[in-house]
């Protein structure tokens, strides 16, 4: 189900994980990363998209995008706003429920703060909300369960499982088909009227690449032909850096209950294994307001007994020094709190190993290069804000203590900031939100497809997937790609009349 990919050994970050290299999980199943991911629906902040389209992406402020959005979704919480959200999508939208006592005490401290309880895809985005998930009937709600099962049986559509697309047919700057690789045999499909790749901001340039659109230089070392120069495919790769080794030991300790007992739960659609397991609370904080301005530091909780990852390295890759430190983290008693980057300022790239499709793509993720250093300083007032909450009436309740260790920068204590900053190289990690390595814009130096999605210099291939976003959003991506979906749908049959549905 995952492709198994890591970044190439890093610098500035990822110096805690084996080899310097941080995992990057992508779904390779039907529904694509939806498949594997933490499900929250969370859309961007309204700002995000006025900033695509004073790229000269025309149409793609949020007024134009708000209605896909609704589109795609059945809201199912109480206390869904029906201008914000939609009722009748294929897409169900739900909350964690019921709260934990960690929860709500995380809560209440950010309230204490001068933040409010929100809808974070609602009017505003700063400050504290349940977090909304792609949950159905106790179940992952993903793309394929959301859109694909109810048109499996159609008679213009075929899914071919175990295939694998090596390259792009290109004549003459028109795309005519595919080769795809089945069983060790390789074959064509011919495309009559385009070719769409949704192969995710990793696959997708990669598949570019192989075909002969990108950067010349960089294909002729490979000995790949050059069909069209587009330098900007697999550059501008953009991720929310997240720092995930804040702790916080409280005197509270997880429910033990019975086997019977968490069979009722789930069967009422009430058990945390069927609400994100463990994921709860979501807040968006400005660094330098806090309570206003636009968001740029977004925290998300793990409760007990959810908090410590089972298999740490393995999950994350985790050198020693650091899987060692795991072991010292309760699962009973302790609460782990996850903090992401929303704009970095840092560029990355994703280029080619080689030639061949089975080499998996060289993914530079690059973060803290920014010139001025703004990404980490802006992560470290996150880390300060977070810190500060164990002054609140709140957290003094369950006597929440830091009790992260950070074992590689023990000769920064009593330094806060280089302290810190240390602790950022080290334990800063990806939240798996790769975008804009094919990003949407009109130059062709610096973009990859025109407004429409459609590759620069074609007029029958199209991009549509996290990859074209102009910039990434303050949010989880999987909302932006559903909309982006929905809205590229009906562009496509603007342009080729009505198809028809079997």
């Amino acid at each position: 189900m995952n492709w198994g990919y890591y970044t190439s050994p890093q610098t500035k970050s990822c110096q805690g994980m084996r080899n310097n290299q941080c995992v990057y999980p992508r779904g390779k199943v039907i529904g694509g990363t939806t498949t594997i991911n933490g499900a929250v629906y969370a859309r961007g902040a309204h700002t995000d998209y006025r900033d695509w389209e004073a790229m000269g992406n025309k149409r793609w402020a949020f007024k134009y995008v708000f209605p896909y959005f609704k589109k795609s979704e059945t809201c199912s919480f109480k206390s869904c706003d029906p201008y914000y959200h939609g009722k009748s999508g294929p897409l169900s939208v739900n909350q964690t429920s019921p709260s934990s006592i960690v929860a709500n005490a995380f809560a209440n401290a950010n309230l204490e703060k001068g933040l409010s309880l929100i809808d974070y895809n609602g009017k505003s985005q700063i400050g504290v909300s349940k977090i909304q998930f792609n949950v159905k009937y106790n179940k992952h709600h993903n793309a394929e369960h959301a859109f694909l099962d109810y048109i499996k049986s159609r008679t213009n559509l075929k899914i071919m499982l175990n295939a694998a697309v090596n390259k792009i047919i290109i004549k003459s700057h028109k795309a005519t088909g595919v080769t795809f690789v089945k069983d060790g045999a390789v074959y064509t499909a011919k495309a009559r009227k385009e070719v769409i790749l949704s192969a995710g901001a990793i696959n997708s340039p990669q598949l570019l690449l192989l075909s002969g659109v990108g950067p010349k230089d960089e294909l002729k070392k490979l000995d790949i032909p050059v069909s069209a120069h587009l330098p900007a495919v697999g550059k501008n790769l953009q991720d929310h850096p997240l720092f995930f080794n804040l702790y916080f030991r409280t005197n509270l300790t997880a429910e033990n209950r019975t086997l019977k007992e968490n069979l009722e739960l789930y069967l009422e659609d009430e058990t945390p294994f069927t609400n994100g397991a463990g994921l709860e609370q979501l807040v968006f904080i400005n660094a330098d307001n806090i309570t206003s301005g636009v968001a740029d530091i977004e925290y998300l909780t793990f409760a007990p007994p959810f908090s410590v990852p089972p298999n740490p390295v393995k999950a994350l890759n985790l050198n020693d020094n650091y899987a060692n430190t795991y072991k010292n983290y309760n699962t009973q008693t302790d609460i782990s709190v996850i903090m992401s980057l929303m704009k970095p300022k840092s560029r990355e790239q994703v280029t080619l190993k080689s030639n061949n499709i089975v080499d998996f793509p060289i993914i530079d993720l690059n973060f803290f290069s920014d010139a001025n250093g703004t990404d980490i300083e802006t992560m470290y007032k996150g880390i300060q804000y977070i810190l500060s909450l164990t002054k609140t009436d709140a957290f003094k309740r369950i006597n929440a203590t830091l009790v992260s260790e950070q074992p590689s920068c023990d000769q920064f204590k009593g330094q806060e900031r280089e302290y810190w900053y240390c602790a950022l190289k080290y334990m800063t990690a990806t939240e798996y939100h790769p975008s804009c390595t094919t990003r949407m814009g009109t130059s062709r130096k610096d973009s990859v497809v025109d407004k429409d999605c459609i590759v620069h210099g074609f007029s029958n291939l199209r991009v549509v997937d996290a990859g074209v976003m102009p910039e990434i959003t303050r949010g989880h991506l999987m909302a932006a790609v559903y909309m982006i979906a929905e809205k590229i749908s009906d562009e496509i049959k603007r342009k080729h009349g009505k198809l028809h549905w079997f």
